[in-house]
């Protein structure tokens, strides 16, 4: 269980930062693999022995990310809720905007078998992630929001988190980037980001939950677990808001640090 426990540590603290969350858990397989080679056998479940299921099971720990979003994002997007009849046409407009670049996000999604995104090492995933943080250093400091949220800047964005479909490319850093390169500033980068994926966060609860539902028997909840799932949630906020603190400050690429060590790593289990 040890694997299982590692596994939801890893999805749910890195996905509050940009050093992509799916590659982390990539690359936990290869070195669970070397390592378990001389070990006895670690027991779980037959269903999450399933690669399908276990994938199912990883978006579900999205729900966590899922709410911290909402909730730290609260106050941008509670004049909405408070004041509909005044605020609809921008309502509407915004949820045009998202869906245009999600959408093109979603045709890449749909094509990733013909393109083959998972052919790519992860190293060179995570060392694109390294260079796109780096990158933030020589743009130049944007006062107040910067650009515009425009038709063509939306589907330049929905591309660009599309192709962070590559193992170890992170999409918050993928997106978060992309805008900046745009001309918006970081704070606005920032809210542009979360605001393209958390659409596409809650399809992968949704799906997984319908998922879940069919298949109760098989999800057997054990105290650790919950225990772990709430440790990890909570540590998951506070890294949210250090990444969040990190934006404020403009020191985003320090995480550029970090992922080069672990682009460092996946390079020595490549071979």
């Amino acid at each position: 269980m040890l694997f299982f426990y590692l596994a939801s540590l890893l999805q749910l603290i890195t996905e509050s930062f940009p050093v992509s969350s799916s590659g982390h858990l990539a690359l936990l397989d290869k070195v669970w693999s070397r390592v378990s080679a001389c070990t006895s056998e670690y027991q779980l479940p037959a269903p999450w022995i399933d690669p399908y299921f276990w994938e199912r099971y990883i978006d579900f720990l999205h729900i966590v990310p899922l709410c911290i979003i909402a909730w730290y994002f609260y106050p941008r997007w509670r004049v909405f809720l408070l004041h509909p009849l005044r605020t609809w046409r921008t309502a509407l407009k915004l949820i045009g905007y998202v869906v245009l670049a999600d959408g093109v996000t979603g045709v890449l999604y749909l094509a990733r078998a013909r393109i083959n995104f998972c052919g790519f090492p992860l190293w060179i995933g995570f060392s694109a992630t390294v260079l796109l943080l780096l990158s933030l250093l020589l743009l130049p400091k944007v006062k107040g929001c910067g650009a515009r949220l425009t038709v063509p800047r939306m589907l330049m964005l929905g591309l660009i988190q599309g192709l962070a479909l590559v193992p170890g490319l992170s999409r918050f850093a993928a997106t978060f980037c992309g805008a900046r390169l745009l001309g918006f500033s970081s704070r606005s980068s920032f809210e542009v980001s979360f605001m393209l994926q958390w659409p596409l966060i809650l399809v992968a609860v949704m799906r997984s939950a319908l998922f879940f539902m069919h298949h109760v028997e098989a999800f057997v909840v054990k105290p650790l677990m919950v225990a772990t799932f709430g440790l990890c949630a909570v540590l998951a906020w506070l890294g949210f808001c250090l990444s969040a603190r990190l934006v404020k400050t403009e020191r985003l690429w320090l995480c550029a640090l970090y992922v080069l060590v672990v682009a460092l790593v996946a390079a020595f289990f490549a071979y």
